[in-house]
Order: structure tokens, then C-alpha cells, then sequence
């Protein structure tokens, strides 16, 4: 009994030598000055760190083809006198709280669901509050060549898409459907690009479109609403939807309505 007694005792004073030379677990972020930067993947939520610290929390993930993000933020836990204002901000750095960072700001995401053309690279999130959740999900887009009448897309009628214009100078986008009978045109344009939020600049030009016959000759349509529109009835034949992204007021590449949603129908 007492050999048995001395053999635990000896194996457990092993393995306490053991776990003190044993290196501690790795930390789940790397540290770069005052950053404390956390790697982070598609779908996956975050939560930020409810502690005193002077790091700045930023998550860094990678875009590897063009095309748009939904990025969903959740308040539901933070604490701070005005949780509705609490938001999760793009950058294309980590050193978010520099001197030069309004220059690598891209957009802000508040409560609720969002949406964010953008283009392969490496980004970073940094959130405004402690306990403040998000995620993100890319959808990979690739641009067409349809950017003049002749090389229109074709589109089923009723089939709802969502469109990106590629970065650069990019602001004209053709699509074409077929009438086999007598028939009207209606048609679905809106931008999808953070559009609960008022901050960023992703903010920019608007969209606007509008219908013609195979002789480029516009068709008369009546305004449904700010998306809508509609034709009378057509004679059979083929048409054109022209989606127009107005020249934005600065050069900044990230900047407006670059993520579309289009539906054509025919009735």
C-alpha cells in the first residue's frame, strides 16, 4: 500500500514539472502597440471585451475575391447611456485609433443587418462598446462585361439579383428580357449598401435607371415609387434596362452605391 502511496506520489510531482515547463496556452490575438488584433472568420460572432484595458480590439479577416458582405450587429447586451448608437466600424488598418485613420475608414454598421460592396483584401472591425456582437458573410460576385447595350445581361423575369459595380470607374450596368407577346415591363432597382445607416462613405451618388427598345429609344414608364417603375404594353421583342451609378463628388473608391437589387417582370 505504502509503495503504491509513494508511486502516485512521485507521478503527480512529475507532472506538476511537467505542466510548470509546459508553455502557456497561446494567446487568441496578437499584440502590435496598443492594438490587440483578433483573427476572425466568416459567420462566426464576436463579442467585444467588457474590461478596463487601453487596447484597442480589432478583428482582422480576409476577402479573397470581390464582392459584397452582410454584416449583423447585435446591442442587445451593452450597457453603455445609448446602446442604439453603439456600432461596428470598417477599416482597411488596424490602427484604428491613429491620427490617419479617417483616411482608412470605410463604413459604419449599427443594430440590425447590413450590406457592404467590397473588394478583395484584408479589413478590420473595431466596435464602439464593450459587449457589442457582430458577424459577417461574404458572397463572392463576379463582374460582367456588360456595361454598354450590346453586351447586355440577360434576366429571368421575377428573378430578384443583386448586382456589384466594380471598383474603379464603373457606373453604367445593362441588362436585357425577352417579350414573346403584347406585355408590360416592371422593374425593382434599389441599393442595398448600409442602408439603416446615415454614417460612412459608403454614402454617395444614388441610382436611378430607365428602359429602351432594341433602337435605344427610351420607353415611356410611370413611376411606382422611389424603386419602381412600369411600362404599357409592349409589343413583343427584346428591351434594355440601363442601372446608372451617378460620378461620385471625390475620388474615394470605396465610395457609394456600388451593391444593387434588381427584379425585372414581365405582366
Amino acid at each position: 500500500m505504502k509503495r503504491v502511496l509513494k508511486q502516485s506520489i512521485c507521478l503527480l510531482a512529475i507532472l506538476c514539472i511537467i505542466a510548470g515547463l509546459a508553455p502557456m496556452k497561446a494567446q487568441a490575438y496578437e499584440k502590435k502597440g496598443d492594438y490587440r488584433i483578433h483573427s476572425m472568420s466568416e459567420n462566426s460572432w464576436k463579442t467585444i471585451p467588457d474590461d478596463d484595458t487601453d487596447y484597442y480590439d480589432v478583428y482582422r479577416f480576409k476577402i479573397n475575391s470581390d464582392g459584397y458582405i452582410k454584416v449583423k450587429v447585435n446591442n442587445d447586451n451593452v450597457t453603455t447611456r445609448r446602446p442604439s448608437r453603439a456600432a461596428v466600424r470598417l477599416y482597411s488598418t488596424y490602427k484604428v485609433g491613429a491620427d490617419n485613420s479617417e483616411d482608412y475608414f470605410i463604413a459604419s454598421f449599427y443594430s440590425g443587418e447590413h450590406y457592404l460592396a467590397i473588394k478583395a483584401g484584408t479589413y478590420y472591425f473595431y466596435a464602439s462598446a464593450d459587449l457589442l456582437k457582430f458577424k459577417y458573410q461574404h458572397t463572392e460576385v463576379s463582374h460582367g462585361s456588360n456595361y454598354c447595350m450590346h453586351q447586355a445581361k440577360k434576366v429571368s423575369s421575377g428573378k430578384n439579383m443583386r448586382e456589384v459595380f466594380a471598383y474603379g470607374r464603373e457606373y453604367t450596368k445593362w441588362y436585357k428580357i425577352t417579350l414573346t407577346k403584347k406585355q408590360k415591363i416592371k422593374t425593382f432597382v434599389k441599393r442595398m449598401e448600409c442602408t439603416s445607416s446615415g454614417h460612412g462613405k459608403v454614402y454617395g451618388p444614388g441610382i436611378d435607371h430607365y428602359i429602351v427598345n432594341s433602337k435605344g429609344l427610351k420607353v415611356k414608364t410611370t413611376k411606382l415609387n422611389a424603386h419602381q417603375l412600369i411600362t404599357g404594353k409592349l409589343p413583343k421583342g427584346t428591351y434594355y434596362i440601363c442601372v446608372t451609378r451617378n460620378i461620385p463628388t471625390d475620388e474615394d473608391e470605396y465610395y457609394g452605391d456600388r451593391l444593387i437589387s434588381l427584379t425585372v417582370k414581365k405582366q
